[in-house]
């Protein structure tokens, strides 16, 4: 709909807002270069933020995926003599809760055939089968083919960061390590502040 006679139409900014915005603008040619200069600098740092963010965040995972192996292997090396010595469910569970606030992370011991033993934060007999889980299917693979652990069989999921790794001289049973996702995000803007800050 046309705007009335002698009414500027309401998408176009006031006139004495358009004066005072074209006496603002530099009127000499090195005035416009700066300006230029200045919007380029703005842009580039705003790409190379979303960049560095990205990147730091990927550190961050792989980091801490490194440290998860290596509290999942060390939980293996005590929960094995402990499932040979005693395999009562409760005493696996007591372990288990133990072990996840030492490790500060969702520890999570499973048997062979995929059952759950004993879990940090859940009842294991209300826990489904974890045989299919993809960590669980790499850690019984490197055990059976003697492959190194590698931070690089984490898996990230939509929730949580997980590794496992096979409980030694066992008959299949696996410990897995978890971290929520929002606890990863959480201590990823609190380095990125730090470094924006540096």
């Amino acid at each position: 709909m046309p705007a009335p006679e002698g009414r500027a139409p309401p998408w176009l900014a006031p006139p004495h807002l358009l004066r005072a915005a074209a006496r603002r603008a530099p009127r000499t040619l090195r005035g416009r270069l700066t300006l230029t200069y200045a919007a380029v600098v703005v842009v580039v740092m705003a790409v190379l933020g979303a960049y560095l963010a990205a990147a730091l965040r990927e550190l961050y995972v792989d980091r801490l995926a490194d440290q998860l192996l290596g509290g999942a292997r060390l939980a293996g090396e005590i929960v094995g003599p402990a499932l040979d010595q005693n395999p009562d469910p409760s005493a696996i569970e007591l372990l288990a809760d133990r072990l996840g606030v030492l490790l500060e992370a969702h520890l999570t011991v499973v048997a062979a055939d995929g059952r759950v033993l004993g879990d940090s934060r859940f009842d294991a007999a209300s826990l489904g089968n974890y045989g299919r889980r993809p960590e669980i299917v790499a850690a019984r693979a490197r055990a059976r083919d003697a492959l190194p652990l590698e931070p690089g069989n984490a898996t990230l999921g939509q929730d949580a960061l997980s590794v496992a790794a096979a409980v030694p001289r066992s008959d299949g049973a696996v410990v897995r390590l978890s971290v929520p996702l929002d606890q990863i995000d959480a201590t990823v803007r609190r380095l990125q502040r730090d470094v924006t800050v540096a």
